[in-house]
């Protein structure tokens, strides 16, 4: 959360052309539901299978650029997912950068007495997952979303060794 998925997404569809998918404004038209109200209704468990159901719905589809949410990875099954929809960039960045960029929002798994602790803990939490799903990693955290944009459009687009 805070890496900047959905703007960097945003700006690669407008130089590829392809399709932008952001997964949790798909998950908000599915619910009928601000994603807030989703946990605080059905809870974490209930937007994980939403989160799922959105996804797979996506597999097999081509010429499209995802951004999904931070916890996606949470799931096995999501993690295969997002290879059957193509390379999968980790947009990684320091917590103090992630902090920076989220401690005013209203995000639900950081309603707590500590935000700043539980974005370190989900982190470090995550990271392991991160770098198993990913197939590259680019660190947003200073560069500006167009520069991370074509770090991004570099990766994918280079050669395997």
């Amino acid at each position: 959360m805070g890496s900047g998925k959905s703007s960097i997404g945003r700006i690669l569809s407008s130089i590829t052309s392809y399709a932008f998918v952001d997964t949790d404004q798909l998950i908000v038209q599915e619910a009928g539901l601000p994603i807030p109200a989703i946990f605080k209704r059905y809870g974490e468990e209930h937007f994980r299978a939403l989160e799922t159901a959105v996804l797979r719905s996506l597999a097999g589809r081509v010429g499209l650029i995802v951004a999904t949410g931070g916890g996606v990875i949470l799931s096995p099954e999501n993690r295969r997912t997002l290879r059957e929809i193509g390379p999968v960039v980790w947009l990684d960045a320091s917590a103090d950068h992630l902090y920076r960029r989220v401690k005013r929002s209203k995000r639900p798994l950081l309603q707590t007495d500590n935000p700043r602790r539980t974005l370190e803990d989900l982190y470090a939490a995550r990271e392991p997952l991160y770098r198993e799903a990913s197939d590259f990693r680019i660190d947003s955290g200073t560069l500006s979303h167009q520069q991370t944009a074509e770090a991004v459009l570099s990766a994918v687009s280079a050669p395997p060794l």
